[in-house]
């Protein structure tokens, strides 16, 4: 699947990986060398905490809302954790710099 970022025009990510599953979700990028895209779709919206442990790069990390807009946006180390202020719907993590190069930022409107 692909993500783009409608607001600025420009694309987030190519072949992003959905995890639905609490399976999915909870290994995430966990072990990997290769940072791929990854969507995570969550059943609610809620302030959901992510960590990178066990991670071995660093990631960008966009929480998205109901309707697919940006509510917060991070760049994660290895071995820390976040948890927005708004609450998520979708979390999209990817590799870092994404959210440099592609310029996005809280209020962007994303669609995949």
């Amino acid at each position: 699947m692909n993500i783009s970022n409608t607001t600025r025009k420009t694309v987030i990510a190519e072949h992003a990986k959905e995890c639905k599953t609490v399976l999915s979700q909870g290994i995430g990028l966990m072990f990997r060398t290769k940072i791929i895209p990854l969507l995570f779709i969550l059943k609610k919206p809620q302030r959901i905490t992510i960590h990178s442990f066990f991670m071995l790069k660093t990631i960008d990390v966009i929480f998205l809302n109901e309707k697919k807009e940006v509510v917060d946006v991070k760049t994660l180390k290895s071995w820390s954790w976040f948890t927005p202020k708004e609450r998520a719907k979708y979390v999209i993590e990817v590799p870092k710099g994404t959210i440099q190069r592609t310029e996005t930022g809280k209020g962007d409107l994303l669609i995949f």
